[in-house]
């Protein structure tokens, strides 16, 4: 007979419980003996199984009665040995030899967890055996099997409560059958037995199973718990205009966040962005595809009233409303059939960093460099049918389509008036600098740490370039580097693969545009047999739009251009 793995493990909790319920109820001795028989042949199974890494949904065969394997026959035997010799007194040396494998049985079966039952030693067995005849010796009682059982479950109880002590460590309440206790899953190393949620279901993902396989549903809500504080706390970072790369540090305690596997990506995502971080505060969660968002664009006018007993004067506020239309955003991550044989633990990281950096990248790139329009902006992106920067129309294009928002850097080059003229041309959109964000290339924040007001310590003071090497700000503005700036244009701030020096930078007023989301991500996995290549594909919908469309009197964001990168 063949039954799931996982339903032969709580056959093993069943017959265990109903063994020690028997035990301590003081049944006859053979409903016991029948009991421990029952129990024994399930755990011989179950360690038979664990030891071969059998998987919940494997299917294990159960072996009739007619046909016990050697380990249960000797068990039996055993128990009817003990019994023939139920009323008999043994000497020491004899009684120690007798008890140690029923010793370590016993405390074995009390303790459910495999790490616990690997504390129980030889060593410990014959203190234990010890203090059980000193004890017989010195209450003056008959070292009868019945008196020595009595005798060692007392002793056996103390050892056990000292081996599963609780942590003197403050948990949250949970239902991990742990006594209310969270698990704080810490992994030392990529093995299948200490993963953390997240890439327990990217595992299951590239082995072809159900994502959540062998994983409790405790440790799921736990896992979607965690993500959405760790979420929560990054959305509260962008908000207080703080880099949400600070929350967590790769390398220092980032791989061990047992977070969910979506959640994961998704906190990834931002932290490999951080324009996608500073967006995140505004994102718009849509609950369908297109979703109208509606907006509230002047705000009621206030009247000077000079008689009493007068109707104030009606001034309803403006509205509109913006659609947003998402696109999905996909990326491929290919490996072997061979990595899959050999090393498809220590890949799991990497193919999480690949998805999540992949996705942020091309998303970054969209918002600055998109372009819906038949034909894209840069002759180069126009030659991929594809390309993410196709999604959505970005800040550079949005920029360069009105006149007083682009300003010719030509001249001077990324310099102090020119940035303030940059500023200048937002009129009222950029007088709180607290809304405002500078995106620039390496060449860029280059040129920004050059100028002279910033450049020495009389000027600047402890944090003048010269010392630090940084700017964190410029204008009381501040600035994110990002690769995706292009620095490879034209004169007109666009890519012809003619003139390929020039590049460009950007002041944004983060609160004219409104990001939308309408799914995070989904792992997928296939595979080409021709070549034995397995495909791990993660795919993603966002979507972005000014809420009102940059104009002469809409001056959301300003381009500076045609300088030499």
């Amino acid at each position: 007979m063949k039954k799931k793995f996982k339903d032969i493990k709580t056959m093993l909790a069943d017959a265990k419980a109903a063994w020690l319920e028997a035990k301590r109820s003081k049944k006859a001795e053979a409903e016991l003996k029948t009991l421990h028989a029952a129990y024994s042949k399930l755990q011989i199974i179950v360690d038979e199984a664990e030891a071969a890494e059998a998987e919940d949904d494997d299917e294990i065969e159960i072996p009739s009665d007619k046909a016990k394997n050697g380990k249960q026959q000797k068990a039996d035997s055993e128990d009817e040995s003990e019994e023939n010799e139920d009323t008999k007194t043994v000497t020491l040396d004899k009684l120690q030899e007798m008890l140690t494998e029923t010793v370590a049985e016993q405390i074995k079966a009390l303790l459910p967890e495999k790490d616990q039952k690997d504390q129980v030693t030889n060593e410990s067995i014959k203190a234990i055996i010890k203090e059980v005849i000193e004890a017989g010796e010195s209450e003056d009682v008959p070292l009868t099997k019945d008196a020595i059982g009595e005798i060692i479950q007392k002793v056996t109880a103390e050892q056990i409560k000292q081996i599963r002590k609780g942590s003197k460590q403050q948990f949250d309440s949970g239902d991990d059958n742990h006594e209310g206790k969270i698990v704080i899953e810490l992994p030392s190393a990529h093995t299948k037995g200490n993963l953390p949620l997240h890439m327990k279901q990217l595992l299951n993902v590239m082995m072809k199973r159900d994502i959540n396989s062998g994983i409790t549903e405790a440790q799921l809500t736990r896992g979607k718990a965690l993500g959405d504080r760790v979420m929560a706390k990054m959305v509260s970072f962008a908000r207080s205009g703080q880099k949400a790369l600070t929350s967590t540090t790769a390398g220092s305690g980032d791989e061990w966040v047992p977070t969910d596997l979506s959640s994961e990506l998704l906190r990834r995502f931002y932290l490999s962005s951080d324009l996608a971080a500073l967006l995140l505060a505004r994102e718009v969660d849509m609950p369908t595809q297109p979703y109208e968002y509606p907006l509230a664009t002047t705000r009621p006018t206030f009247y000077l009233e000079t008689t009493e007993n007068v109707a104030a004067t009606e001034s309803s506020p403006g509205t509109s409303k913006v659609t947003l239309d998402a696109k999905k955003l996909m990326g491929r991550t290919d490996f072997s059939y061979e990595v899959d044989e050999d090393a498809i633990i220590p890949i799991l990281p990497f193919v999480q960093e690949q998805l999540a950096s992949a996705a942020a990248d091309a998303y970054e790139s969209a918002v600055i460099n998109g372009d819906t329009a038949g034909t894209h902006q840069d002759s180069d992106t126009e030659l991929i049918p594809k390309a993410a920067e196709r999604s959505f129309n970005g800040f550079r294009k949005l920029a360069l389509a009105i006149s007083v928002l682009k300003l010719d850097l030509s001249t001077g080059g990324i310099n102090e008036a020119n940035l303030r003229a940059m500023k200048k041309a937002l009129k009222k959109y950029g007088v709180r600098v607290r809304d405002l964000l500078w995106i620039a290339g390496p060449a860029g924040i280059n040129d920004m740490q050059g100028i002279a007001n910033v450049t020495t310590l009389e000027k600047y003071g402890p944090r003048a370039t010269i010392l630090t090497g940084e700017l964190a700000s410029f204008l009381g503005i501040p600035i994110i580097v990002s690769e995706r700036v292009r620095e490879d244009l034209n004169a007109s701030g666009v890519y012809d693969g003619v003139t390929t020096t020039k590049g460009s930078i950007l002041l944004v007023n983060l609160n004219g545009w409104i990001p939308g989301r309408r799914r995070d991500f989904t792992v997928e996995i296939d595979k080409d047999i021709k070549t034995q290549t397995n495909f791990v594909v993660a795919s993603f919908r966002r979507a972005f739009t000014p809420i009102e469309t940059p104009s002469a009197t809409i001056r959301w964001l300003s381009v500076g251009y045609n300088f030499n990168s």
